[in-house]
């Protein structure tokens, strides 16, 4: 049998829980004003994903 190797964590790969938590501290006011009703989801998210309405003509 093969030797299982360790797992790699989000700090091994170079990633601060703890910064981004704080930046989105920082930032979350700033960004409630430019929310609109389209955006699905909350502030925080990997991604961004709004609701397009039907019949939207070319929405990029």
């Amino acid at each position: 049998m093969s030797e299982q190797k360790p797992s790699l964590t989000y700090r091994d790969a170079g990633v601060d829980i703890d910064a981004g938590n704080e930046l989105v501290n920082r930032i979350k006011d700033t960004a409630a004003r430019t929310r609109r009703p389209e955006v699905l989801g909350g502030l925080g998210g990997f991604g961004a994903m709004v609701s397009i309405p039907a019949g939207y003509q070319e929405p990029v």
